[in-house]
């Protein structure tokens, strides 16, 4: 009877050789996950930056149909017909009334806005995939609670808000303006009367593009915010965030006093619980810079090391200030 030939029997990885394959292969995820990181969010950006230009867009097709910029509805300053600035109020954002030029028109009709009050429009939970940066939290929180101005709400977030200026009456941003309480409502304060496109008060004085006198190709328009929770008082926080939902005016604002990302003094990224005043400047998540929709409808990369005074030249329409190469 023929019989096959011996065959040697393969032997098992010693434990050093299960070792160095496993050192080969930790190098070599140690060298690609940061080239995978890079490129997720270089998409990420991409698609950032693709919302953002949407909004600018919209902002365009609503200036063409109603002969102005989309008005922010506040109600909390006097006089004023929007009954207060909480989920009882008619205190509806910007992006709110633009809601049918971004193709959210069913939801613009099924919570009747303007003319219902925020909470009782049964939609102001809903989250809207346009104003999330894939790049932040608030993509995977989606809706915010209980923040300072709809107390015991839940209200859907937003990572992109409007340029309400530079002006500054609000303490330290070192400092456009001086504080003073007994008059608040001032030429230096940014939330009465804001030197940019959607101050709190833009009710009272709707813009129209040929009033940005400085250049739409220059001013910035809407820019980029980022979630992190309320923190308040007696915890460890200074006071409130500024809030971040998407219905109420004054959480979809913020200023160019401040520069982007500003940084804490111990070089950490910053976060609300250091000083409530620092939160109402823009911020991303994106390294380096933050993006910006200008007036003229483009879309840009601004970085956080541009000069404040160019920054703060950029946020208002009309102050003939000189803007250099950002």
């Amino acid at each position: 009877m023929f019989k096959a030939p011996w065959k040697r029997q393969a032997s098992a990885f010693t434990l050093i050789e299960l070792l160095v394959v496993i050192a080969i292969i930790s190098v070599l995820l140690g060298l690609l996950l940061p080239a995978v990181q890079r490129v997720r969010e270089a998409a990420n950006r991409m698609h950032c930056s693709n919302n953002i230009k949407q909004l600018a867009l919209a902002v365009h097709t609503y200036h063409d149909a109603l002969g102005k910029i989309p008005i922010n509805r506040y109600g909390d300053y006097f006089p004023s017909p929007f009954h207060g600035a909480d989920q009882n109020s008619q205190s509806w954002s910007w992006l709110a009334v633009l809601l049918p030029y971004m193709e959210q028109e069913n939801l613009y009709r099924a919570g009747n806005i303007p003319q219902s009050s925020l909470g009782g429009s049964g939609v102001m939970a809903t989250p809207i995939p346009l104003f999330f940066c894939p790049s932040d939290q608030a993509t995977v929180n989606q809706v915010w609670t209980d923040n300072q101005y709809m107390p015991g709400a839940v209200a859907a977030l937003t990572n992109y808000k409007g340029v309400m200026g530079s002006n500054w009456a609000w303490g330290d941003w070192r400092n456009k303006g001086t504080l003073n309480h007994h008059n608040i409502y001032s030429l230096e304060d940014p939330f009465w009367n804001g030197d940019g496109i959607f101050w709190l008060n833009s009710w009272t004085f709707p813009l129209r593009l040929t009033d940005i006198a400085d250049g739409t190709s220059t001013t910035l328009m809407i820019g980029e915010d980022i979630y992190v929770a309320d923190t308040p008082v007696g915890t460890g926080g200074t006071g409130y965030a500024p809030g971040g939902s998407w219905v109420e005016s004054a959480e979809t604002i913020l200023t160019c006093a401040i520069p982007p990302n500003v940084l804490r003094p111990n070089g950490q990224t910053y976060d609300f619980s250091f000083d409530h005043n620092d939160a109402w400047g823009f911020k991303s998540r994106h390294p380096g810079g933050v993006q910006f929709a200008f007036a003229d409808g483009s879309v840009h990369f601004v970085s956080d090391k541009i000069a404040l005074g160019t920054y703060r030249a950029m946020g208002t329409i009309r102050g003939n200030e000189p803007v250099a190469e950002y």
